[in-house]
């Protein structure tokens, strides 16, 4: 019999184990088990507590589905749909009477209430629709049991339990928690009303709880949470990677202070990963800098913007003329180790190092083809590099190799042999990587170019004597200071930019490497020295005009910008507090669900030849993380449309990728034993043909 009246719970989208087993991989269908149908008079309850005929003799369809639930459609006399409830979950249904015939009131999330009176020849107890949606109600109660239960079950499964979270430190938010399903790529509904919050256990311990009635969830704070916050969607995402699964959580933010919630979660991250006091290490003027690179949408994109909606794009991969071909190129066993890709138009060759050997391969738009391989010796000598520097307009090669510090081989690309070795001291003038002496000096015939190891830069001249360093030109670092170089980068007219192990980013002057440095101790002062969030700078670039560093972190990139007032920027004057905040490239947590563990290579703006005229020149950023390739739109970025990107996956893992010289959609791939050519095929949304 019809009750008097059924309350049911909050409503929420329930998370059923039918849920879980799509999440994780299993069955699921989308076929219709039931559907009930009646027809009679659907009136809305208005504002003043009277009923509008909303639909008269309309025909009501209720119909289970196994993905979607209960789906209940209105349709007009003629059939034609007026109205539609997917997911259908009800607040409540009682017994109601209509004007004429006896019904059923029943109300739905969005807050409308309705009253559903049966035809004539019909009854609550025997209308096939009033009984759907008793049957509705039912399976809603035990979807709501179910989901407690599996809220608890969830809850064993947190990384932490909440007697290890410590005290409480800053403040709290409130929020609805979302978990990603993979099934159906969206944020499905956990939980409606949950607390998030931040604790400490001491010697810079953190973590993030979230807790709602039946469930509690907590995980250490660190950086492989990839925590990013939507000023736009008012919402926390982050991710958690336990034993056995991967979970992409969201916080839709209803009550608390988010911004300052979002300030404290990049304290507690850089207290964890330097084990400093953020208040006492980081200075005043350099913390807004820091707390704005958190937002996953850090600066707003104009509502009409022609020349970004006018292509979109998508990765094709080059062909291989003979999949045999790159097999040929090594008989050394093991993998292939790095790459160099010809500057000059002219030539059209790519060079990816394995062990002592170089493989060549001709390069082009279509593809890459194997040609040679060249042996790397010198006399008895095997040189195996870790670093391969196109030089003196593609005519040489110098190798890098990490057991010989104090060496650079010198390769003829035509002869195809080494045919010099350049000593530099042993001691203060050890080399760890090299550079050109400007972005573009190896499309030039200039023989110096730069060397940089942990704490100093310096010159390197071949057509010195015994030594090729060159006294006074470049600098030394106090190992006092502890710098821990690891990368570095020039502009189109020399200045110069390094990455270190402690995240800080140094940018110098042109004067670095073209006036002698008269300092005693080879000391010289950055005009710029950005804090780092405390992870190690592994790559870094600039464009040639210098007005944007991209700065390559295990898990994301900085982008950032260095222009000032004036028309001068950070390598020109100091930054100080009129620095922009950066904008940080990260991948979205769906994506790393997907992706696994995220270790990006040094990231790389696409590049130009000299011949051609300046203009716009950086249109695109790439990268690699495991058998992924992932390129963003440069323009898009400055734009702050951050979690724009394309992927490109392979059948191994990527070890370096560069573009082609002058292609924005060609990237030359070393896997790691492969060579394969991706391209990003641009496809025009309106208008024109060119």
């Amino acid at each position: 019999s019809l009750p008097t009246e059924t309350l049911l719970g909050n409503p929420r989208r329930v998370l059923t184990m039918s849920f879980f087993a799509n999440l994780f991989g299993f069955g699921g269908s989308s076929t219709d088990d039931d559907s009930f149908s009646s027809r009679g008079v659907l009136y809305e309850l208005n504002e003043h507590g009277g009923w509008n005929c909303g639909y008269p003799i309309c025909k009501l369809v209720v119909t289970q589905r196994e993905l979607e639930g209960f789906v209940l459609t209105v349709c007009d006399v003629d059939g034609a749909e007026e109205l539609r409830f997917r997911a259908l979950q009800l607040r409540s249904i009682c017994a109601q009477d209509g004007p004429m015939n006896a019904g059923v009131q029943f109300s739905v999330v969005n807050g409308c209430t309705y009253l559903f009176e049966c035809a004539e020849d019909s009854t609550p107890e025997s209308d096939p629709v009033v009984q759907a949606l008793l049957k509705v109600a039912e399976s809603q109660r035990e979807n709501e049991e179910q989901h407690r239960e599996e809220l608890r079950a969830l809850s064993t499964l947190s990384p932490v339990q909440a007697e290890g979270c410590g005290n409480v430190t800053g403040n709290q938010i409130e929020g609805q928690l979302l978990l990603w399903n993979s099934s159906s790529q969206a944020h499905c509904l956990l939980h409606p009303e949950v607390t998030v919050k931040l604790t400490t256990s001491g010697d810079y311990q953190y973590n993030l709880c979230v807790e709602g009635a039946g469930f509690f969830w907590a995980q250490p704070v660190s950086e492989s949470m990839q925590l990013q916050y939507s000023k736009v969607d008012k919402g926390f995402q982050w991710i958690c990677q336990t034993e056995t699964s991967l979970f992409s959580w969201r916080v839709r933010v209803t009550g608390g202070d988010e911004k300052e919630f979002n300030e404290n979660f990049c304290t507690v991250l850089y207290e964890h990963k330097t084990k400093e006091s953020f208040a006492k290490k980081v200075k005043k003027d350099d913390r807004d800098w820091m707390y704005g690179s958190t937002y996953a949408d850090s600066v707003d994109v104009p509502e009409s913007d022609d020349e970004l909606e006018e292509e979109s794009e998508m990765f094709i991969e080059g062909e291989l003329e003979d999949d045999e071909q790159t097999s040929k190129a090594f008989s050394t066993a093991g993998g292939n180790s790095c790459l160099a890709v010809s500057t000059m138009e002219r030539n059209d060759r790519s060079f990816v190092s394995r062990g002592s050997e170089i493989g060549v391969f001709k390069t082009n738009p279509e593809g890459v083809k194997y040609t040679a391989t060249i042996r790397a010796r010198q006399g008895d000598t095997e040189v195996q590099p870790n670093q391969i520097m196109m030089h003196e307009q593609d005519s040489k090669m110098i190798l890098v190799d990490p057991d010989r510090l104090s060496t650079l081989y010198c390769m003829d690309v035509e002869t195809e042999t080494i045919v010099d070795e350049w000593k530099t001291d042993e001691d203060a003038f050890k080399v760890r990587s090299i550079l050109p002496e400007e972005k573009y000096a190896q499309q030039q015939p200039k023989s110096t170019f730069v060397a940089v190891n942990g704490a100093a830069a310096f010159l390197i001249d071949p057509r010195l004597g015994a030594t090729k360093h060159v006294e006074h030109y470049g600098f030394q670092m106090a190992f006092s200071t502890n710098p821990q170089l690891t990368c570095a980068a020039t502009t189109g007219n020399g200045e110069f930019v390094t990455g270190s192990r402690t995240g800080a980013i140094r940018m110098m002057d042109q004067k670095t490497f073209t006036e002698r440095n008269t300092n005693e101790s080879r000391r010289r002062r950055a005009k710029t020295q950005l804090p780092g969030f405390g992870d190690p700078i592994l790559g870094i670039d600039v464009t040639e005009d210098g007005k944007w560093v991209l700065a390559t972190c295990e898990k994301y990139l900085l982008v950032i910008s260095t222009e000032l007032e004036g028309d001068v920027t950070g390598f020109q004057k100091p930054m100080g507090k009129n620095k922009r905040a950066p904008l940080k490239l990260r991948l979205k947590p769906q994506d790393v669900a997907v992706v696994g563990n995220v270790s990006f290579t040094p990231a790389k703006f696409n590049t130009r030849h000299v011949t051609h005229s300046s203009g716009e020149i950086e249109r695109t950023v790439v990268t690699s993380t495991g058998q992924y390739v992932i390129t963003w739109n440069f323009r898009h970025v400055k734009k702050g449309r951050l979690q724009e990107y394309q992927m490109r996956k392979y059948d191994e893992n990527v070890i370096m990728d560069q573009f082609m010289t002058g292609q924005d959609r060609s990237v030359v791939v070393a896997l790691n034993s492969d060579v394969k050519l991706a391209t990003r095929k641009v496809v025009k949304n309106f208008g024109d043909d060119d």
